[in-house]
């Protein structure tokens, strides 16, 4: 399993946010701060400059990790907690909201639990490659294959070789944002089958869900 690029990391804690200002400090002069500090180029104009996700979205800035590498990362403010994005690692985040709780203790005494005293939880989007064909999970599936390949009416009118392209698992309560327990296999869509591209998600950090794609690949070497 080759890991080809990640397109989202992401970490997010759960705490009261309405407790993290307890001196009252400006919040419009909290976010020029934080702008300066890790050169976000989008940043809310003020407490109510709510995205789509009903938070308050720093977008396309900058973090410095511990290997010295600058990062892109993101963070957004919930009323309940916040999120930080990357497109490296999940450990990338987690070192971010503890270098952010520390400067913002320190310089603007906010109060911000650290990422290991709240609930945590992860998303980790990965593109890998990978020689293994999903058809090989379950041979039962392939009469069935063969036979939607044989119904299908294709306004090119051209053959199509169908095969399985996705396995997906997940809780009963799949739709519970704070329980959220799914993993996602499947081929990257526009990608020639040839080219062996696969996407999975996971709510799982970086380094376990590459372990986890490890496990998964190993099912098909041991067939």
């Amino acid at each position: 399993m080759k890991l080809l690029s990640v397109p989202l990391a992401r970490v997010s804690l759960v705490f009261e946010v309405s407790l993290m200002n307890p001196t009252g400090i400006s919040l419009p002069l909290v976010f020029k701060q934080l702008a300066e500090r890790y050169q976000f180029s989008q940043v809310p104009k003020h407490p109510s400059d709510l995205d789509e996700q009903k938070s308050l979205a720093f977008q396309a800035g900058t973090f410095v990790n511990s290997k010295k590498l600058p990062i892109g990362i993101g963070l957004r403010i919930y009323n309940n907690g916040v999120a930080a994005d990357s497109y490296s690692s999940t450990d990338d985040c987690i070192e971010f909201l503890r270098d952010l709780r520390a400067w913002a203790v320190d310089s603007l005494g906010l109060i911000i639990p650290e990422p290991s005293e709240t609930n945590r939880g992860y998303l980790s989007n990965v593109e890998v490659e990978s020689n293994i064909s999903l058809n090989a999970l379950n041979p039962k599936l392939d009469p069935f294959v063969k036979y939607l390949q044989s119904k299908a009416k294709l306004l090119d009118a051209k053959p199509r070789t169908l095969q399985v392209t996705s396995i997906a698992c997940w809780a009963e309560d799949a739709l519970n944002l704070m329980s959220h327990t799914g993993f996602r296999f499947e081929r990257k869509i526009g990608a020639s089958f040839a080219s062996n591209r696969y996407f999975s998600a996971a709510a799982l950090s970086t380094p376990d869900h590459l372990k986890a794609l490890e496990v998964f690949e190993g099912i098909f070497k041991a067939q």
